[in-house]
Formats: C-alpha cells, structure tokens, sequence
C-alpha cells in the first residue's frame, strides 16, 4: 500500500509541476510588463507552496481546480515569440528557391 501512496504523490507532483509552468505561461500571456509578470508569479509561486504539505485527496482536488482555473484564464491572443510558426516575422524572408541561383560577386562578373 505504501508503494500506490508513493506512485500517486509522485503522479501528483508531475502534475503540479506541470500546471505551474502552464500557469507561469499563461501569466506571460496577460503580464507583459516584467515587473507585474514578477509580482504575480510570486503570488503564484506562493499559492502552490502553500499547498504542497496536503495529503493525497485535497492535493487532487486542488489540481483539479487549478486546472480549470488555467482553462478559464487562458489568453485569447497568446503572445507567440516572433520567429516561431504563427509569429509575426516567421518565415518573413523566405530561403529562394531551389532553381534561382545566388550569386555574391557584387558586380565583379567580368573581371
């Protein structure tokens, strides 16, 4: 039985961590300033300590709750970096094509 009580808390754990990274990017979505981004995730980082000493079925519950509570908050219009697929600059300057070639002799062709 101490085994299943062992394997459960650490399930747990993976999911509270997991949640706390979702929820700290979820706040970078809604706190674009650094210094609220740092105030709140402190309040943030203070509520999942706060609840780290529960036992087995209030700490579910709580994970639970949070959970949705990340759902209900997710941004509309989440900040996506600008190089990446859906960024604002992705693929802005395309590679050429495979048939046109590139030639960097800066006018120097007949010499």
């Amino acid at each position: 039985m101490s085994s299943f009580v062992e394997l459960k808390r650490g399930l747990q754990k993976q999911r509270a961590v997991a949640l706390y990274r979702r929820s700290l990017k979820v706040l970078s979505d809604w706190a674009v300033h650094r210094d609220l981004f740092y105030t709140e995730s402190e309040k943030l980082r203070t509520q999942f300590e706060a609840n780290s000493t529960a036992d087995l079925h209030h700490t579910e519950r709580l994970l639970e709750r949070g959970e949705q509570q990340l759902l209900k908050w997710k941004h509309p219009d989440p900040y996506i970096v600008a190089y990446a697929p859906g960024g604002s600059l992705f693929q802005r300057n395309p590679p050429f094509p495979p048939e046109m070639h590139q030639h960097l002799d800066f006018g120097r062709e007949g010499h």
